[in-house]
């Protein structure tokens, strides 16, 4: 119960429109066009968020509280799977991994060929992949950042374009910056799998599972009725939530639709729709939120939970 009342606690935080900061007359979404590193982007922005999207590699690649947040986004140039490269940021892959044709690396076709974006009249963002042949699915993300308080949507489609009807969803995958803290509301329904390594000693606390970013490598599913992660880091709290979480679902892995994974130098967060069976043709999509709050430090952290 006390968990549940702190959930519901944040969930009022997060659907309410809070005080524009200091300086803002009124809310507003800014779209405009910019360069990140060596690529073209769009950045979006709102009196308390700015985000980068980078369509020629299907990417989000910063993400900041304004107005003098740090980007929340791990970055990298690593070719150790070459010819794939990790670039981090926020990706959406296709579900189950067990789909692809080779498990690990991904095919580049999967998230790094070109993409187009649209521009809606709302603001919103619509980032339109191109097919990828080696799985036979392209992706949508719908990105609407929220004018009057500090979070957005993302609206992640998969679209079959095989002609065979299989079984997947869409999971979007965030690597973010090490050094911070993770924490997963749980409840008694909640269903938690190690895919590997071990949950820390002393991690549980007061229904929340607390987990610093160290040396060992950990990757952990959670069957979570909140759909609900949260990640702070230097004076940020990243919270992910996860609309409409069936009662009952079919999801990949260890039958989780949140999961976490640390090591090779970053976090990793990730969420994903139900695993349904697409015809030829069809489309499936799930929605999820990310809000950004300026804490201080931990231990104002702390008060909160």
């Amino acid at each position: 119960m006390e968990t549940l009342l702190k959930i519901m606690l944040l969930l009022s935080l997060l659907s309410s429109g809070g005080a524009l900061p200091p300086g803002t007359e009124k809310a507003f979404v800014n779209i405009e066009e910019t360069r990140h590193r060596e690529f073209s982007a769009i950045k979006l922005s709102s009196p308390y968020i700015e985000l980068e999207l980078l369509p020629e590699i299907n990417r989000i690649m910063s993400l900041r509280a304004l107005p003098d947040g740090e980007n929340l986004l791990w970055e990298s140039r690593s070719t150790r799977y070459y010819p794939w490269i990790n670039y981090g940021g926020s990706k959406v892959w296709p579900a189950p991994q067990s789909s692809w044709r080779y498990i690990w690396p991904p095919r580049r076709d999967i998230e790094q060929k070109g993409g187009l974006c649209e521009i809606g009249k709302d603001g919103s963002l619509l980032l339109k992949t191109p097919l990828a042949r080696s799985s036979g699915v392209r992706f949508e993300r719908k990105i609407e950042l929220f004018p009057d308080r500090p979070g957005l949507r993302l609206t992640e489609t998969i679209i079959n374009e095989s002609s065979l009807a299989r079984k997947l969803s869409a999971w979007e995958v965030s690597q973010i910056k090490p050094k911070g803290l993770i924490i997963l509301p749980l409840s008694k329904k909640s269903e938690m799998k190690m895919d590997y390594g071990t949950v820390p000693p002393h991690a549980m606390l007061s229904s929340f599972l607390f987990i610093r970013d160290d040396m060992y490598k950990r990757k952990l599913s959670i069957r979570s009725e909140y759909g609900i992660s949260a990640y702070f880091y230097k004076g940020t709290l990243l919270v992910r939530r996860e609309l409409n979480v069936p009662e009952k679902g079919n999801y990949p892995d260890g039958d989780g639709n949140v999961e976490v994974f640390c090591g090779n130098g970053y976090i990793e967060m990730e969420g994903m729709g139900e695993i349904r069976e697409l015809k030829p043709g069809e489309r499936r999509s799930f929605t999820h939120e990310w809000y950004l709050f300026k804490i201080e430090n931990e231990k104002a952290l702390f008060g909160v939970f």
